[in-house]
């Protein structure tokens, strides 16, 4: 798998260091304590490893997320 970018690394960093009371969980549902029992921190999903495992896959993660910081990120619906 590949390594976290510099960029990644500050944007995690950032959001680990916010206190619990500044974090918006408006947007996703609500989980319970067993929800989370074999949940690692640290670990990456399958698909965050395959974004990472090429340099264009990773290089249109990246522009994925800044995007999403610019504000630039177009809400859906999820289709179930």
């Amino acid at each position: 798998m590949r390594k976290l970018t510099k960029r990644m690394q500050k944007k995690l960093a950032k959001i680990a260091a916010q206190a619990e009371s500044e974090i918006d969980y408006s947007d996703i549902p609500a989980t319970k304590a067993s929800d989370w029992k074999n949940a690692e921190r640290g670990r990456f999903t399958d698909t965050t490893a395959y974004l990472l495992g090429s340099p264009a896959n990773a290089e249109r993660l990246n522009e994925a997320i800044a995007e999403l910081e610019a504000g630039k990120g177009t809400p859906r619906q999820l289709i179930e």
